[in-house]
Parts: structure tokens; sequence; C-alpha cells
């Protein structure tokens, strides 16, 4: 049966702040000013074309990074919500679970949470000259280099792109070439996922 299914993101207010952490080698990330959002994220689900039943809906939500303290500040959920869970997946993801046992026809679920977002700016290393590219990647970090959706990483345009932009380049001169070879060649706009190879191409995204 047909469902119509919502899910939205509101962001209020931004308080700042400064500070950097203490301790940790020249090499370690090093954090800097902090902001605080609230968001708004969740899910609708519409019976429109009659009763609907075990509805099982999952969503991505904010978790907790180095750089980043999310926590639950409001919770909004209708009668008709079985269950509301979480699970990390891997790959260090946080997904929102959502169950619904019955819906009657022309009736709408829904499970809205709000979550404030601490999060703080990640500087440049002060000490450089140490940082070089390892001679085979860890394993661990493996999954977050490989191509997946919309991560097109070894698409022949993006690697022709890359090789050329690191030519005769060295450690940490490679990572400020790549980052400001990206911001010149594709500008910010929000909309609709495109993928990579196509943000480049187009030369937005």
């Amino acid at each position: 049966m047909p469902l119509a299914a919502a899910w939205g993101v509101a962001a209020s207010r931004a308080a700042r702040g400064q500070f950097v952490e203490a301790g940790g080698d020249l090499h370690s990330p090093q954090f800097g000013a902090a902001g605080t959002q609230r968001y708004r994220v969740g899910v609708r689900v519409a019976a429109r074309g009659g009763r609907c039943r075990d509805i099982y809906a999952t969503l991505p939500v904010p978790m907790d990074w180095p750089e980043q303290q999310a926590r639950i500040v409001d919770q909004d959920t209708s009668t008709d919500i079985r269950r509301l869970r979480f699970r990390e997946t891997p790959g260090a993801a946080r997904q929102m679970i959502v169950e619904i046992s019955d819906l009657p026809a022309a009736a709408e679920a829904h499970a809205i949470l709000t979550f404030e977002l601490t999060r703080r700016a990640i500087l440049a290393p002060p000490e450089t000259a140490g940082l070089v590219p390892p001679a085979k990647s860890d394993r661990q970090l493996r999954q977050f280099l490989s191509p997946s959706p919309y991560i097109e990483s070894r698409h022949p345009a993006i690697v022709k792109l890359a090789r050329q932009t690191v030519a005769g380049l060295l450690g940490w001169k490679k990572v400020e070439a790549i980052y400001d070879v990206v911001r010149e060649r594709v500008e910010y706009r929000n909309g609709e996922l495109k993928g990579a190879a196509k943000a480049l191409a187009d030369g937005w995204g």
C-alpha cells in the first residue's frame, strides 16, 4: 500500500566559543571554535491508500565524534509508534529505527527527535613536516577510502584530477592541494545529492 514518508532537519541558533584541546602531540587533531545547533530529525508515515501493517523505517542520526557531541533534547512520537531504537552500523554511523505494527487508513504516524549538537572546528596541525602517507593503508581505514554510492573515488575523472593535483608534492602539501582544488572546481549548492563524479563534471553540487 502506498505510504508517504518525510524527514526533516531544521537548524536553530548557534552559540560560539573558543578553546583548544590540551595535551596530545603536534600531529594530533586540534580543535578550535565550538558551535551549538539544534536539528529536528525524524520520519512521518501516512497510510493514504488504506491500512498498513509492519512498517519499518530507518534513517541516519547524529552521534558523538571527537569533534562533536550529540544529545537528544526532545522526543515527539505518536501513539502508533510501537518501538523506537538506535543501532550503530559498521563504519561508525548511527541509525534510528522506527517500527509501526498497524496504521489505520488515512492515519499518520510520526517520530521526531530534536538533537543538540556541539561541534568544534578541526584545525590544521601546527607541525606537518613529519606527516607522510603510509606505504599501506590501515585495514580499519580502508572502508572509508573505498568507493561507495555517490562517492566514486575510483572514477577515471576523479583519479586523473587527483594525480594531476598532487604531482611533485609530498606529505601535507598533497592534502592542501586536494583541499584547494576541490574548492576551486566544485561550488557548494544545497540541493539533491548528485555524487562526486557528477558534481565535478557540473562544477557544483
